[in-house]
């Protein structure tokens, strides 16, 4: 989980536990205040290195594509 080393408040670390159970049940305004309260930059980072250690790829095609016309434009 990447908020875990993040912070020490156990609620968030319950809500992000129970999120991790039931996605379904995520509300998307506690999230956001759960992440900017460690910080959205530490966060993102945080949350990058796992997914990239799981090799999880999770890039939206809009951004993927834009970066596939952006390195024919370089070549």
């Amino acid at each position: 989980m990447a908020i875990k080393d993040l912070t020490s408040n156990k609620k968030i670390h319950e809500r992000f536990n129970a999120l991790a159970e039931d996605p379904d049940a995520l509300d998307p305004k506690q999230l956001l205040k759960d992440v900017n309260s460690v910080g959205k930059g530490r966060f993102s980072q945080r949350l990058a290195a796992v997914l990239q250690k799981n090799n999880v790829d999770v890039c939206p095609p809009y951004i993927a594509g834009a970066l596939t016309y952006l390195k024919g434009k370089l070549e």
